[in-house]
């Protein structure tokens, strides 16, 4: 979809004078996850800037208004349009407030809907098709956290962070599940040693994981010729009974390679996040039932 990003002034201290510009505190407008749009004015890549400097600091108001008509849209903070972009894709889908890990509040929150363009349907957004977040992106509700090694788990942000030390149990769900479909985000650190198991998905309540990255026994492992240290990669996988399938892709679902595998699982059981005693990264854990 298309973002429209609000940040407080204190977020500043995150730029780096020496390199290009690459966000604002004021208004900035720019596609994710695959979506596509031709920016307005000063931009990088297909981030649109901001004109005018015109947010107010925390903890005054701010007052946006987004307006999305016919492929274009447009962004006025506090009375003036400031970023926007062109030739929207997709041009029609959900509407979302987001919080990416601080503290917000929204009010007067009000929609007008125009008279629609008609777009095809390659340029409108896939229905809602059942997934749940798994993580809440401050803390571990919803999951077991283990007695022992439980300090190796992280809660950062809208990451899962594993510390190194010894393997041991899985973070795992408090929910149990039976068929379903499992989404995780997965990157390990430039020094990962891929001769040796580094991380894993694991389901069912099984602790040996269905998907594994480096070196190890599991139905679908992603050795050091399928994967690289340092970079993201997104792991899909189903399970119907016993008939597993694993969708892995890199960022915005480059290079995505399949697999299946038969597999020997509970009917129903936790969804873990392996320990593997290297360091790892998790995020955007996701789930459906199928």
């Amino acid at each position: 979809g298309i973002e429209v990003q609000v940040l407080d002034h204190g977020y500043m201290k995150k730029a780096d004078p020496k390199k290009p510009k690459w966000f604002t505190t004021h208004g900035d407008v720019f596609p994710i996850h695959g979506a596509t749009m031709e920016p307005h004015g000063e931009h990088n890549g297909m981030r649109s800037f901001p004109s005018e400097e015109r947010s107010m600091p925390s903890p005054e108001w701010n007052h946006y208004r987004i307006e999305a008509n016919n492929g274009r849209i447009t962004l006025a903070v506090n009375g003036k349009v400031v970023s926007g972009g062109d030739n929207c894709n997709p041009r029609k889908g959900y509407l979302a407030l987001e919080s990416e890990g601080a503290p917000v509040e929204f009010r007067n929150a009000r929609i007008k809907e125009l008279p629609s363009s008609n777009p095809p349907a390659e340029m409108i957004s896939p229905l809602d098709e059942g997934w749940k977040c798994l993580y809440t992106g401050t803390d571990f509700r919803g999951w077991k956290v283990p007695a022992a090694g439980g300090d190796k788990w992280e809660s950062a942000d809208w990451q899962i962070k594993l510390k190194p030390g010894q393997t041991g149990s899985a973070l795992w769900t408090e929910q149990e599940y039976g068929d379903c479909e499992v989404i995780c985000d997965v990157q390990l650190p430039k020094d990962t040693d891929l001769g040796k198991p580094a991380a894993g998905l694991c389901l069912r309540g099984h602790s040996h994981p269905v998907v594994m990255l480096g070196q190890g026994e599991a139905p679908v492992v992603l050795g050091p010729d399928q994967i690289s240290p340092g970079k993201w990669y997104r792991i899909k996988a189903s399970l119907q009974g016993d008939k597993l399938k694993v969708l892995v892709t890199e960022t915005q679902e480059a290079n995505p390679r399949s697999f299946e595998a038969t597999v020997d699982r509970n009917p129903r059981g936790n969804i873990g996040l392996a320990d593997l005693a290297q360091p790892v990264v998790y995020g955007n854990v996701n789930v459906r039932e199928l």
